[in-house]
């Protein structure tokens, strides 16, 4: 597992999960910002560059799978991938096989474990 500090986007909605994973990358000697949906992930994305996003599934305004399609179509034209972790409550195995499915570079089950967070990152 390498040292590097990375610069991470986080989109989740909820309060206290942006507190606990804004701890846990901090924990872990990483960067980030946090926005609260898909629409704001997008926006973001195009003024900042970021390591990996970390995208909650279930945000108002625009889902997580939703932006991630915009990010994904946006690949296409710019020829840069974005690593994004798909992060959700859904943990039953073919939600796992959905979401890479739909383009995600990983997946991280809630609630957010640091070890968990530790392992998925470890590959960015």
């Amino acid at each position: 597992m390498g040292s590097r500090v990375l610069h991470i986007l986080v989109a989740e909605d909820n309060f206290i999960n942006q507190k606990l994973l804004k701890t846990l990358l901090k924990q872990l000697g990483h960067t980030g910002m946090v926005v609260e949906n898909g629409q704001q992930a997008l926006q973001c994305l195009k003024e900042h560059r970021f390591d990996v996003v970390l995208m909650d599934v279930m945000m108002p305004v625009m889902d997580g799978l939703q932006a991630l399609q915009h990010i994904r179509r946006q690949e296409q034209s710019t020829g840069r991938h974005q690593p994004v972790v798909m992060v959700t409550a859904h943990t039953q195995p073919e939600d796992e096989a959905a979401m890479l499915r739909a383009g995600a570079d990983g997946y991280l089950p809630k609630p957010v474990r640091l070890e968990a967070l530790q392992k998925v990152l470890a590959g960015f």
